[in-house]
C-alpha cells in the first residue's frame, strides 16, 4: 500500500483504520442492529425461562430456550456433530462433546464445542428413597450414579452448551 493511499485514508472522517477500515455508515448499522437486539432481550426474552442464574455462577446466562429466540431471529440453521464419546462401565463413567456449527444459508458463522462428563457433581450422585428397617421408614439417602442411567442426559447436556455457545457468538449476545 503506498503512503499515500494510507494518507488519504487516515485523512478521511468517514474511516478510522488503514488497516481495516471502518466507516461510520458501519458503526451507525451495528448500533442499530445493538438496539435491536437489546430491544429484542427484553420484549421476547422472559428471565428463569430464556435467561437465567445458572448454579455456581453469578451472572445471568442464556437458556437454550432463548438461543432457540434468537436462532430464530436471525435465521440460522445449527449442526450438531459428535466429536468425542468416552464410555466405561467398569469404572462408571461417561463424557461428551459435541460441536455446533451455525450456519445463515451456507456460511459458517460460528462455531463452539461443548463437553459434559458423569463427574460433574450434579451427575455423579443421585437421591434416592430406600426402607430403613432400624427406623421402619423411608429415608433419602445418596448413591453414585450408575453412569447408564444418564448417558441421554449427559450427551443432551453437551450438545445444549455447544448449541448455546456457538448462537452466542453467532449474534454477539454475550454482553446480554
Amino acid at each position: 500500500m503506498s503512503n499515500e493511499l494510507v494518507t488519504k485514508i487516515e485523512a478521511s472522517p468517514e474511516v478510522f483504520s488503514p488497516n481495516l477500515p471502518v466507516t461510520r455508515g458501519m458503526l451507525e448499522n451495528m448500533q442499530l442492529q445493538r438496539d435491536l437486539l437489546r430491544e429484542f432481550v427484553s420484549s421476547q426474552l422472559t428471565k428463569d425461562v430464556d435467561y437465567g442464574i445458572v448454579p455456581g455462577t453469578k451472572k445471568p446466562s442464556l437458556l437454550k430456550p432463548g438461543a432457540e429466540k434468537l436462532r430464530g431471529l436471525f435465521g440460522l440453521n445449527v449442526k450438531l456433530d459428535c466429536t468425542h464419546r468416552d464410555l466405561d462401565k467398569v469404572n462408571n463413567y461417561a463424557s461428551f462433546s459435541y460441536k455446533a456449527q451455525v450456519f445463515r444459508g451456507d456460511n459458517l458463522i460460528s462455531e463452539c464445542e461443548g463437553s459434559t462428563n458423569s463427574q460433574e457433581q450434579k451427575y455423579k450422585e443421585r437421591k434416592v428413597w430406600r426402607y430403613d428397617e432400624k427406623v421402619k421408614k423411608k429415608v433419602e439417602i445418596k448413591e453414585i450414579t450408575p453412569v447408564f442411567d444418564i448417558l441421554n442426559t449427559l450427551q443432551k447436556m453437551a450438545q445444549k452448551r455447544a448449541f448455546v455457545g456457538a448462537v452466542i457468538l453467532a449474534v454477539g449476545a454475550s454482553d446480554f
